[in-house]
């Protein structure tokens, strides 16, 4: 009969008495081993401070990592890990997203689909940590079955009569694979450094660079060779520059930057909002500008009543200020934009010559200029002077209120600037 084999893991169960003292832990595997492991799996009871005892929970002797030791314990709570370049939980989402890109693109020629690339390779590496509660009051030294049944009968009555004077132990085991166990990416050297993710250390220093004003890629790389050299590895010597965990790409700086610019934008917004309100609110009343102004305590009638009649008229409808210089530059520069892609959104359609495709781009185009006259007047609508009769002219006019002069008056107005002219 052949002999069987069993197979030893190359580390041992590791024993952590806190959650923070194993993820601690697992960091420091992650980056002597130039890996990372992000979590698969969580029970919700997993890392909980408070743990309710009940006489019904399950009493395990021994488990695949915990090993048996004559203390009985609860099972509280599992997590897994598994490699960040292990299997891809998200295929089916990814496989409907790329095809929906797909048909956008085949529909409408201004979408791109692009190609479909992902890091993962499928790496069986994985960690599993256990969260269990001891009682080491109730330990026994011999392993057969009816002692270790007995005992755990004793236990649950223990516990059901008051659990809270059962010492219990909570512990985390867990088993860090080898590096023998990742496959399908390499483990070392220069090749494995670029498959390494940021740092958090290394992450949560881009966010306060770029909280605090830094704009340039360049800048924040020196400020983080500083970072990593004097603080992260002081007294020691720092990564090679091949390590992308400690010393991330300028692509890397600058997605983190775009997500600290897109999170913060809208807070920005508010504060202003914020400080315009409160700099209203510290202001008097007669000097803000942001509420309604006060009411004249002048009437417009009381005033046309001490004026002639005929400068008396109608006071004029406010009109918008034009913009700033700035603001027209903008404004002029989207506009050659704009023109730019409507002659060559008109070169193309020249040559397009699928009838289905017309139709549905006439359908667009039609909905893009109903949105236009949402907010722009048609031009069709406004009166061109060139274009009117004047019998429209005349009929569009209005009538203004004229002070009637008398006739001898008027003669003699028009015999004095006479005299003033000879």
């Amino acid at each position: 009969m052949a002999a069987t084999t069993t197979f030893e893991p190359p580390h041992k169960t590791s024993v952590f008495r806190s959650l923070e003292a194993f993820e601690a832990a697992l960091a420091t595997y992650e980056q002597e081993t130039m890996s990372k492991f992000v979590a698969s799996m969580k029970e919700k009871a997993f890392g909980q401070k408070i743990i309710k005892f009940s006489p019904q929970q399950k009493i395990y002797w021994e488990l695949k990592h915990v090993p048996y030791d004559g203390i009985p314990f609860s099972l509280h709570g599992t997590k897994t890990y598994i490699c960040h370049l292990g299997p891809d939980k998200n295929i089916r989402h990814k496989e409907r997203y790329h095809a929906r890109k797909k048909q956008q693109a085949l529909d409408d020629h201004a979408c791109m689909a692009r190609p479909h690339h992902t890091k993962k390779r499928d790496c069986p590496a994985h960690v599993t940590a256990y969260q269990v509660v001891r009682f080491p009051a109730f330990k026994i030294t011999d392993k057969s079955k009816s002692k270790r049944r007995q005992m755990s009968a004793a236990l649950k009555k223990a516990i059901q009569t008051d659990a809270s004077k059962v010492e219990a132990v909570v512990e985390y085991h867990t088993r860090f694979p080898d590096t023998r166990e990742h496959q399908y990416h390499p483990t070392s050297g220069e090749a494995a450094g670029r498959c390494e993710p940021i740092d958090p250390r290394v992450r949560d220093k881009i966010v306060e660079l770029a909280l605090s004003g830094v704009s340039k890629a360049a800048d924040i790389r020196q400020h983080l060779a500083t970072y990593v050299a004097e603080e992260l590895f002081c007294g020691e010597q720092p990564p090679p520059k091949t390590r992308r965990r400690f010393n991330p790409t300028q692509q890397d700086i600058w997605n983190v930057m775009a997500r600290v610019k897109a999170r913060t934008r809208g807070s920005n917004d508010d504060q202003a909002d914020l400080d315009t309100q409160s700099t209203c609110s510290d202001l008097p009343q007669s000097t803000c500008t942001c509420s309604d102004p006060p009411q004249s305590t002048c009437s417009p009638q009381s005033i046309c009543d001490d004026l002639p009649q005929s400068t008396c008229s109608d006071p004029p409808q406010s009109t918008c200020s034009d913009p700033p210089q700035r603001t027209r530059q903008r404004i002029s520069k989207l506009h050659t934009e704009c023109a730019s892609l409507i002659q060559e959104l008109a070169d193309r359609i020249s040559c397009l010559q699928d009838e289905e495709k017309l139709e549905t781009l006439i359908g667009q185009l039609t909905n893009i200029l109903e949105d236009m006259k949402k907010h722009i007047r048609n031009e069709k609508t406004r009166p061109n002077p060139k274009t009117r009769t004047p019998k429209k002219r005349k009929s569009d006019m209005v009538d203004l209120p004229v002070k009637a002069v008398p006739q001898k008056q008027m003669k003699d107005q028009c015999a004095e600037i006479l005299e003033r002219r000879m």
